[in-house]
């Protein structure tokens, strides 16, 4: 038996090598006189899979997406493959904080659950060759996943004046001719507060506040 090698710039050179290929291997002995016999086929084929498989995180808890602010107690988080993998671990996973369950799932399908230690933004990460698919090809980086955990309520506050608009205006009264009502908010300067909402509240005498 002779073993003869061959180059990758070789092998990646003939027609037909191309991503997804199998390659059939066979050879032509020549003997000193120039006689040839072509053997049969190898039984070993080699399949050509250079792609490297990829990686997505995000997270199935209603209404969290990368880069949101909530005050969830914990968000549940899926990793998906590009490929079906075997060797993907909770150890290739790199959380910035808080404590990462066990890793669930299989092939292509993964999923952990996140839970803070305190208000923080908390990141996600699963770096370059971490896991490989079948082919033995490492990973591409996942896009970082983000999460802030904002669990403080906002500073307590004395709702402002109410005024009358419309028509003849008499301070602390609406009569027939007023046409809406302005109602002062005062809002802290914090950040938390960007792209939250206020709620305006009313009631009569002794009866029960109800949102406006």
């Amino acid at each position: 038996t002779i073993t003869r090698s061959v180059s990758e710039s070789v092998l990646e050179a003939i027609s037909g090598f191309a991503n997804g290929v199998d390659l059939t291997f066979t050879a032509i002995l020549t003997d000193i006189a120039d006689n040839t016999t072509t053997g049969t086929i190898s039984g070993t084929t080699i399949a050509v899979d250079q792609s490297r498989p990829t990686i997505a995180i995000a997270s199935s808890t209603s209404g969290v997406t990368s880069g949101d602010t909530s005050n969830d107690a914990s968000i549940s988080l899926t990793f998906t493959t590009g490929e079906s993998t075997t060797n993907f671990i909770k150890d290739d996973i790199t959380v910035s904080g808080g404590t990462l369950s066990a890793l669930s799932g299989s092939g292509t399908s993964y999923s952990a659950t996140l839970t803070p230690s305190g208000d923080a933004t908390y990141t996600v990460d699963v770096a370059t060759d971490t896991f490989t698919d079948a082919a033995g090809n490492g990973n591409t980086a996942a896009t970082q996943f983000s999460w802030t955990y904002d669990s403080t309520d906002p500073s307590a506050f004395t709702t402002g004046a109410v005024t009358s608009v419309g028509g003849t205006v008499v301070a602390d009264y609406w009569n027939i001719t007023n046409t809406s009502l302005n109602v002062s908010v005062p809002i802290a300067n914090d950040s938390a507060l960007t792209d939250g909402t206020v709620q305006l509240r009313v009631k009569g005498d002794s009866g029960s506040f109800g949102n406006l």
